[in-house]
């Protein structure tokens, strides 16, 4: 497996610095897993901005990109505190490079909808037992890359990472029916939710979470899947790019690049969201 550090470009004006690794995947082709580090000042990221597109994304043509920004987490002495909650997003690009669907959703904090009790999780102690749920906002890639240089710009070791997949038909990586998944999802206008929740008129029916990580996985694998909506978004990301990859070679390169780095596993399986029914 090969390692490659590559800066894009070292001077003042263009902060951008990639490292990443090359996996098999199991058609016999090559993905990559990259992440990228900003160090520079906010007035540079609307050219930052388009200096990733056009050196990061433009040249990976007919390919499926997973960008994730991890959780960051500031640690004390008896808490661990969340300093921005991670995300997923997606998009594919044409034979030119050019990006023709996407899909990332957020909630709309200006569009409350409902409180509710959220599902039993192990690693949400901390957090209030009920949840809010808000209309979702759905934002373009370059809002995306904006929002991640933002942070950047003033959180030391904020990266950004892609999986980069060519699109094949051969494992499911196929444009048309990830835009149809997509245009479906967006036209569902599903309400945002950070965790899966309990139903207001049947407190034995869980529903599961709508959120970045739901959608990513229902644009790339189909809208029947359900599996990582309360995952990390790292491990929502490994999840679903363990489907397609040659899984030793693909989880070393999400060691050497640390891309698993802070995940607390979700405990929830399947059975945690059936009906709960008691005697």
């Amino acid at each position: 497996m090969k390692f490659f550090f590559r800066p894009i470009n070292t001077s003042p004006s263009q902060p951008l610095i990639t490292t990443f690794k090359e996996f098999s995947l199991l058609n016999q082709k090559r993905a990559k897993l990259l992440k990228i580090q900003y160090g520079g000042r906010e007035e540079l990221i609307p050219h930052s901005i388009e200096s990733l597109i056009r050196r990061i994304i433009f040249p990976h043509s007919n390919c499926l990109f997973i960008g994730t920004t991890p959780t960051t987490q500031s640690r004390s002495r008896n808490f661990l505190q969340p300093l921005y909650p991670g995300h997923n997003f997606s998009f594919i690009t044409d034979a030119t490079g050019k990006i023709t669907s996407s899909i990332s959703k957020r909630p709309d904090r200006t569009k409350p909808i409902a409180q509710r009790a959220r599902i039993g999780d192990s690693r949400l102690t901390n957090m209030p037992s009920s949840i809010q749920l808000y209309a979702p906002r759905y934002t373009t890639v370059q809002e995306d890359l904006q929002t991640w240089l933002q942070r950047a710009a003033c959180v030391e070791n904020y990266h950004l990472f892609f999986h980069i997949f060519p699109l094949s038909s051969e494992l499911g990586l196929d444009p048309v029916l990830y835009k149809k998944n997509v245009d479906q999802l967006v036209n569902d206008q599903r309400p945002y939710s950070l965790c899966s929740w309990i139903h207001p008129d049947n407190t034995h029916r869980i529903i599961r979470a709508s959120n970045c990580n739901s959608d990513l996985q229902k644009a790339v694998l189909g809208l029947e899947k359900y599996e990582v909506q309360d995952m990390y978004c790292q491990e929502a990301a490994i999840t679903i790019a363990s489907e397609f990859a040659v899984r030793d070679e693909y989880f070393q390169a999400v060691k050497e690049l640390a891309f698993d780095e802070g995940i607390e596993k979700s405990e929830l399986s399947s059975e945690s969201y059936l009906p709960i029914f008691v005697g």
